[in-house]
């Protein structure tokens, strides 16, 4: 609440004429109204009135505000929530671009900047991005995505279900990944920098929890965890077996998935599954995080 200032000494009730002409949808008997102008403030029904600030379309001169503007304040959120929803798509659009970079120019910056101009989009583009791994975690997501899509075509169509369903699902998503593969141990490297790890691990964790919903698992007890970290496991240890997997259309590295996820009866078999998979991918894996300890040296 406030009071008004009258820049006149002159109180105007309902009953007094008011100077300036009102649209006809105003009434002056059921609201007190008070508009200010640069020369003068004047109200109706006097001094201490307070009243609900309605908007005079006719008069630019005065500057009125309404009281509780909820639609104004409603329209400036859906304004806003259309402009990043814009600022998202033109963001996904440029990575989608990049990606036809990366085999020239790596999971970096300089991709990103050549897929800005591949959209005929300005350099200040640049400012949506964070670092190259946007192209990684863009990749990811997406292909998280496909997966998801394929696995439930597969059970709609096909009525391919349980461990067979999600064999095929993780194979369908490994596969996204073999045309990236004379670059993907830079992703990978830079899943292992500090500044990507929480981003890295979101992605594969999504990864597991799309493919066990896939194929209808909707378990709340602590088989929820170990399963998701078993697949992710998993599936991690193929991306690092698929890096020097020599075989035609890297057949070994889909193999590789097969035998580990052949049996998943019981969590005995996951455990069995897990551990072995590490023990296969444990002399890659030391190769990869000798390039990881090298590219964290160099970002430091």
């Amino acid at each position: 609440n406030f009071a008004p200032k009258i820049s006149s000494t002159n109180t105007y009730s309902e009953s007094s004429s008011i100077t300036v002409d009102l649209p006809s949808s105003i009434s002056t008997k059921n609201n007190k109204i008070k508009y200010e102008t640069i020369n003068q403030l004047k109200v109706s029904g006097g001094q201490d009135t307070y009243g609900e600030t309605i908007t005079n379309p006719n008069e630019d001169l005065f500057y009125i505000k309404r009281k509780n503007n909820t639609t104004q304040v409603k329209c400036i959120d859906e304004s806003n929530e259309i402009l990043v929803q814009r600022e998202i798509e033109m963001r996904n659009r440029i990575l989608h671009e990049s990606l036809n970079f990366v085999h020239e120019k790596g999971w970096t910056m300089e991709a990103i900047h050549a897929g800005i101009k591949k959209c005929n989009q300005p350099d200040t583009a640049e400012g949506l991005f964070y670092n190259g791994y946007d192209l990684v975690d863009y990749f990811m997501r997406d292909s998280n995505t496909k997966m998801t899509n394929y696995m439930n075509e597969l059970a709609k169509k096909d009525h391919i279900e349980g461990t067979r369903l999600l064999i095929e699902g993780l194979k369908y998503r490994l596969n996204l990944v073999i045309p990236y593969a004379d670059v993907w141990e830079q992703a990978l490297a830079q899943k292992g920098l500090p500044l990507n790890a929480k981003r890295a691990w979101k992605s594969l964790l999504d990864l597991a929890n799309q493919a066990w919903l896939s194929i209808g698992d909707t378990s709340t007890d602590m088989k929820w965890y170990t399963k998701r970290i078993s697949i992710a496991t998993i599936y991690r240890s193929a991306e690092i077996y698929m890096l020097q997997d020599k075989s035609p259309n890297k057949i070994e590295s889909m193999n590789f998935i097969e035998r580990h996820l052949g049996d998943f009866e019981t969590m005995g078999t996951v455990r069995s599954s897990v551990s072995q998979s590490l023990s296969d991918t444990a002399q890659v894996a030391s190769g990869l995080f000798t390039v990881v300890r090298t590219m964290t040296t160099r970002h430091k």
